[in-house]
């Protein structure tokens, strides 16, 4: 039942996150696995499309992946069928929305906020609410960020209460990883 499906989802999830730091291919000096993969194709995400899909909480594996230019417009009654299309397309699978936060950001101008990235967030919420069942949605970006996005609706931190913190790389990870990268593209530093 969807029920035991939702369980066995979140206990997935769970044991994802709690190997992230050592389910990817390449360790560090320091002995952490560095999950640069992640931050290029989105593995994980890919990964819990399948998870979804194989316990038919989602009907298919697709995986949509999104930032704040695939649903804002440029001109005022465009953001709202903008973002409705991009929702649709994503129906029946996963949302990816990379950087999410930056759909509310401020404009910079007196703590303005931009209008547009509202619109847009308050008809991903609506479509969350209304698709519950036919969608999945995963936001990504800094913790702070995110905190502050959470904030600026109460139907965003009604949605997302499962959290997955991912740590940052320290400057020897960082070298390293480009180190690899030149490796691997035969580049010489």
């Amino acid at each position: 039942d969807r029920v035991a499906a939702q369980e066995v989802a979140g206990a997935s999830l769970f044991f994802l996150s709690a190997l992230a730091d050592k389910a990817f291919l390449h360790k560090s000096s320091s002995g952490r696995y560095l999950m640069h993969e992640l931050m290029r194709e989105y593995p994980v995400a890919k990964l819990v499309a399948k998870i979804y899909a194989g316990l038919g909480l989602t009907a298919t594996d697709k995986l949509l992946v999104t930032s704040r230019a695939d649903f804002i417009g440029e001109y005022s009654g465009q953001t709202a069928p903008k973002t409705r299309a991009k929702l649709n397309e994503g129906l029946d699978g996963v949302l990816f929305i990379d950087e999410a936060y930056s759909l509310v950001a401020d404009t910079g101008t007196a703590g303005t906020k931009d209008s547009f990235g509202a619109e847009a967030a308050t008809e991903i919420v609506a479509f969350m609410e209304e698709y519950r069942d036919r969608i999945v949605v995963i936001i990504a970006g800094y913790s702070d960020d995110i905190d502050r996005l959470l904030e600026t609706n109460e139907g965003w931190s009604a949605r997302f209460n499962t959290r997955f913190d991912f740590p940052s790389y320290d400057i020897d990870e960082l070298i390293e990883m480009a180190q690899l990268w030149c490796k691997n593209e035969e580049y010489i530093l």
